[in-house]
């Protein structure tokens, strides 16, 4: 599994019983707005299932890293969608703190 220990960034848990926290790596360094929207990225059509509650620059791997809060029917997804200033940004999910 991916270690993120150096990121020294907490587990999150959410509070919500529907709801899971991923961590996503982004494809650059900007940072993403907490409370932006992020998409199921798996199917042509992108589904709304979530939001950012975190967003840091990771120096492990040199890019911007999201923790996102999720629908857990989308447990299994492994791509998010960001849609930033009329661009998509695809976000891969790395890590996925869940309470089961």
């Amino acid at each position: 599994g991916t270690s993120l220990a150096l990121d020294k960034c907490e587990d999150f848990y959410s509070p919500n019983p529907d709801k899971i926290i991923v961590v996503a790596k982004l494809p650059s360094r900007r940072q993403i707005f907490v409370g932006t929207q992020v998409f199921d990225n798996t199917e042509d059509n992108l589904v709304p299932v979530g939001a950012v509650i975190k967003s840091y620059y990771s120096p492990q791997y040199d890019s911007a890293m999201i923790y996102a809060e999720i629908d857990k029917n989308y447990a299994k997804i492994t791509n998010l969608a960001i849609k930033n200033e009329n661009n998509c940004i695809k976000a891969e999910i790395i890590k996925n703190f869940d309470l089961t």
